[in-house]
């Protein structure tokens, strides 16, 4: 049974082969391409986590922890270590939300923009490359196809089961 028959044909298998399995696809896909990154990043002295917090806040500046933390699917412990670790090398800052003082927004500095200028052109170059050989149409598809699956796993399959 292939992933074609699984998926367009919503045949239900009583058994699984890994490269039936999407996500076998997904997480190769996800740890090659961290797994690049990661080791073209190192010189920075950035972790694959503080990269992710950097991209995240460049695009989405002033989150709380509690948002960040989900965002970056890092728990909110870790987070809150690794945070302290980019604020004391001035990467990020975090100030008392205006409206609300109880929460704490958490802000790129200057020098952490000026990373993200440093390390976005490796990402896309390593974004590039895992697209190698999609054209336009193909990329809009995949970038659907993700956006839904995306959608759906924060939806929990046994809350309402259909069988």
């Amino acid at each position: 049974m292939t992933t074609a028959n699984i998926l367009e044909n919503s045949v239900k298998p009583t058994s699984l082969q890994a490269t039936d399995y999407p996500f076998y696809y997904m997480w190769h896909i996800a740890s090659q391409s961290q797994r690049c990154i990661r080791d073209a990043i190192v010189s920075y002295d950035l972790s694959w986590q503080h990269w992710r917090i950097i991209f995240l806040l460049n695009d989405r500046d002033g989150l709380t922890i509690k948002e960040l933390a989900s965002e970056v699917l890092i728990d909110a412990t870790t987070l809150t270590r690794i945070l302290h670790s980019m604020e004391e090398r001035k990467l990020l800052a975090r100030k008392k939300g205006s409206g609300d003082q109880r929460y704490t927004k958490i802000h790129l500095t200057s020098d952490g923009r000026a990373m993200y200028q440093r390390i976005i052109p490796i990402v896309l170059r390593q974004l590039d490359s895992a697209l190698l050989g999609l054209d336009d149409a193909d990329k809009q598809t995949l970038d659907r196809i993700l956006r839904k699956m995306k959608e759906n796993v924060y939806r929990s399959p046994f809350d309402n089961p259909s069988d």
